[in-house]
């Protein structure tokens, strides 16, 4: 005869039926031998549970059972058993729709207060009514609780001087891990919501930029965790205060009350306090040189990195006649406009 089909298609049960007949011409009765050819096994072709995902609450589980002869599914002999962390058996009830789902629903509702919480294994045998056999073993994180936020930076309460604080929330969940994605932080200030670019380590912790805040008072940021259970926590706050500090000048060279005998350029170096950077141009309006008898000296002003420089156009006499004591005012300005003293 010819060979079967080995994709399952041609699968079932056959009978071979043999006719014995010796060399005399002597015909024996016919014999029949059934058989199951089968070379592809039945299997769970849908369940209400992925492999290795995470749950929040078991209250059945549901399989969807294929098999490849056409003759159904043995649904007296196919089963699902459901094994705790420690591999003790659940127990529960069987039901089934006679065509392809298979319903395991637990005796009794299992805790959600993560006292059970763990590593849970189904166990689905399935069986044809050929007598085709196949178990398959789903592993899944049953998980209750909600993650929990460990610390804030900057601390609840706490006052920042930096207009572009680096926050950094710390979260902890022992269970099925942070759904960095389904999480969410908002920061509020005085003037409504605050524009922040957020990051993450993929494991337990979120960072937060925003941009440069440019109004003093209270900041709150607003957290919602999830986990990837779907375990959501109660939405939790906390407060910072950002007092606006201007731009200062942090050196002049030559130094105050220092005493030089030729003068060629003046360096003020400036620090910014905003994040958006020093305004150059009007900081430069505001830097002044004046001389001891006739008042402000006439020079260029340029800029080197976080230094203002002003250069003389003309250079002092050495003979004594432009000697005396110079007065040096400089009053930056960063690019939100604010002027510091």
């Amino acid at each position: 005869f010819d060979a079967r089909a080995t994709d399952g298609s041609e699968d079932g049960r056959y009978t071979l039926e043999v006719t014995p007949v010796d060399l005399a011409g002597n015909v024996a009765s016919v014999s029949n031998i059934r058989f199951a050819y089968i070379t592809k096994l039945p299997e769970v072709a849908q369940l209400s549970i992925a492999e290795n995902g995470f749950v929040n609450q078991l209250i059945r589980i549901e399989a969807q059972l294929a098999e490849f002869t056409g003759q159904g599914i043995d649904f007296d002999t196919s089963s699902i058993r459901l094994l705790d962390p420690e591999g003790n058996e659940i127990a529960g009830s069987l039901s089934d729709d006679n065509i392809s789902a298979l319903i395991y629903t637990p005796i009794s509702a299992l805790p959600t207060d993560g006292s059970v919480d763990g590593v849970y294994t189904a166990e689905i045998t399935t069986v044809s009514k050929i007598g085709a056999s196949n178990t398959q073993i789903v592993p899944f994180t049953y998980d209750t609780l909600a993650p929990t936020l460990v610390t804030v930076t900057p601390a609840n309460g706490s006052q920042v001087q930096v207009a572009t604080p680096e926050i950094t929330i710390q979260v902890t969940d022992t269970g099925s891990g942070l759904d960095f994605v389904a999480s969410g932080v908002q920061l509020h200030g005085p003037g409504g919501a605050v524009e922040i670019q957020t990051s993450t380590n993929g494991v337990d912790r979120i960072s937060l930029k925003p941009v440069p805040l440019s109004q003093s008072g209270k900041y709150t940021l607003q957290i919602t965790l999830v986990d990837r259970a779907g375990n959501r926590s109660i939405p939790l706050e906390s407060s910072f205060s950002y007092e606006l500090v201007p731009p200062r000048v942090t050196a002049i060279v030559p130094a105050d009350r220092s005493a030089v005998n030729s003068l060629g350029e003046i360096r003020a170096t400036l620090q910014d306090n905003s994040g958006k950077g020093i305004d150059f141009a009007s900081t430069g309006l505001n830097f002044h040189l004046l001389n001891p008898v006739s008042g402000e000296v006439e020079g260029q002003i340029t800029s080197e990195g976080d230094q203002i420089v002003f250069t003389l156009l003309n250079t002092l006499t050495s003979d004594g006649t432009d000697d005396g004591t110079y007065v040096v005012r400089v009053q930056p300005v960063d690019n939100l406009g604010n002027v510091g003293i």
